[in-house]
């Protein structure tokens, strides 16, 4: 099954015409999917939240991912001897802003 990261590692050539239906329309709801839970994270306001609460990272909320009804996002953060690396739920980053939580390095 292909895709839109498949496609997107480098130049892809296609030709429209012969691309194939089903395939189209599976890419078309992935991204439908992509943009909804993205709109999730930035709703939620915690990368405000994070920044004023003075938390720096390399990459939050590029990715969100749904579970069982939960958000969670991958958090690559600045000082990892103080911070874990890891999918977190939007209330651990929540957390994570006041220094509690399971992102704290114990």
């Amino acid at each position: 099954m292909m895709s839109s990261m498949f496609l997107m590692k480098g130049l892809a050539l296609i030709l429209v015409d012969e691309f194939p239906d089903d395939i189209n329309q599976q890419m078309i709801e992935r991204e439908g999917e992509t943009a909804r839970l993205l709109k999730q994270w930035t709703k939620s306001g915690i990368e405000k939240l994070l920044r004023k609460a003075g938390k720096s990272w390399f990459s939050i909320g590029d990715k969100v991912i749904e579970k069982d009804g939960v958000y969670r996002t991958w958090l690559n953060p600045c000082e990892q001897h103080i911070h874990k690396a890891g999918w977190w739920t939007f209330e651990d980053l929540r957390q994570w802003a006041s220094d509690e939580g399971p992102v704290m390095v114990k």
